[in-house]
């Protein structure tokens, strides 16, 4: 019994221990619940800015509007002043073409005349609007007073043509964008030796003072490349003749012969000359910028003879880039463009790309191809400690097929 009551007890104890107990609730106090939105982040446009680009042409707007003492429907547009024309087309055609979201071409025209009194009075004239660079079309015998318009507005100034680096020396804003005639020689005599330096060089010249020069001039240039006194043999075919030129030719090497002469009827009559022993001996002849447009040269001859010439400017009529901007110049203005006119549109479009990015930074400045420099584009260099820059790119051209082919890398 005991055990029985004792066993009843502490289940009942049990149940009563184990009742189970109601939950208690806890119900949140209410707060009030705030939002708080991001700040945006304010994007930082880049700042748009125009870069205005003064060029200095001879457009002698003065006398085309002259009244007509023979009226027609034709505008007059005087000869000399095509070519700046041209380059004025050119300008327009790289403003209206350069796509930018930060920076916009503009165009602003100063007219130096036909004459050297118009050219500097344009010059020494007050600068009111200073542009970010200036492109110059002034003639070489105004390079004082070009001078000193760079040192007043003291921006850029490059120069198409026609100057040579005397012109650079303390003028660090002076820039020519083409080589130097000079320089052009230069690299043209050490491009023909180290490209072919196991040939048989000679320099065939007259008692013509400026081809006696040039002989002079670029014999030295191959000396110095070849590091060895008189590479170049030298004849001069006013006294020695034929016979001079045949004595000295090897049928074991390539004969280099350099004929520095602006002389196309003299030209005419030493290339059949020389055809006449082609067949016995391998032979190239090399020649001046000028050869391009001779008209009377027996074209197969070049052909035949491998000429090599040299130029600043070199235009590729079968490069896309240069079809493009062809078709787009005629349509817009009918006529074809000439070289100033390829010269502009790749100058504003160079250094529009590159002054949006690094400003007056010029060593870091980015040289993509251009139309007339398809190979390396722009290679500008300064001469001198405190000189102006001289672009470097040069053309060495190959007659084949009947046009001359750039060959250089």
């Amino acid at each position: 019994m005991l055990s029985c009551s004792s066993f009843c007890w502490q289940d009942v104890r049990l149940q009563k221990t184990t009742a189970p107990v109601a939950p208690v609730t806890s119900v949140p106090s209410s707060v009030d619940t705030v939002v708080v939105a991001p700040v945006p982040v304010k994007v930082q446009e880049p700042e748009f800015k125009n870069v205005t680009f003064g060029l200095l042409l001879p457009l002698q707007l003065d006398e085309h509007f002259v009244p007509d003492t023979i009226p027609d429907d034709e505008p007059l547009i005087l000869p000399s002043a095509v070519p700046a024309l041209n380059f004025y087309e050119g300008a327009i055609t790289a403003s209206t073409d350069f796509v930018s979201k930060v920076s916009k071409i503009k165009l602003h025209v100063i007219d130096i005349g036909g004459d050297s009194l118009s050219t500097v009075t344009a010059l020494n004239a007050k600068i009111k609007d200073t542009c970010d660079f200036y492109l110059s079309m002034v003639p070489g015998n105004c390079n004082i007073a070009l001078v000193n318009f760079a040192k007043r507005c003291n921006r850029p100034v490059y120069i198409l043509s026609g100057s040579n680096t005397a012109i650079l020396d303390g003028n660090p804003n002076i820039w020519l964008s083409m080589p130097s005639n000079l320089t052009s020689l230069k690299e043209y005599s050490s491009f023909l030796y180290s490209t072919y330096s196991s040939s048989n060089f000679m320099l065939v010249y007259r008692d013509v003072r400026k081809e006696n020069d040039l002989a002079a001039f670029i014999g030295s240039i191959i000396d110095s490349t070849s590091q060895k006194p008189n590479t170049c043999s030298k004849v001069n075919y006013k006294s020695a003749g034929w016979a001079g030129i045949s004595a000295k030719l090897l049928k074991t090497k390539r004969n280099v012969l350099i004929i520095p002469t602006n002389d196309e009827s003299y030209l005419s009559t030493l290339v059949r000359k020389i055809d006449e022993v082609a067949a016995d001996y391998d032979i190239m002849i090399c020649g001046l910028p000028t050869w391009d447009a001779f008209e009377t040269v027996d074209q197969a001859l070049l052909k035949k003879l491998n000429t090599h010439i040299f130029n600043g400017i070199y235009i590729d009529y079968t490069n896309t880039n240069v079809l493009n901007f062809r078709q787009k110049f005629i349509n817009n203005y009918h006529n074809d463009p000439m070289a100033p006119a390829y010269q502009a549109f790749d100058l504003i479009t160079h250094l529009t790309s590159n002054y949006e990015k690094f400003v007056y930074d010029f060593d870091k400045y980015i040289s993509k191809p251009t139309i007339e420099a398809p190979v390396g584009g722009f290679r500008f260099e300064r001469v001198g400690e405190n000189g102006g820059w001289e672009n470097r790119n040069l053309s060495i051209l190959k007659y084949a097929d009947y046009k001359y082919i750039r060959i250089n890398k």
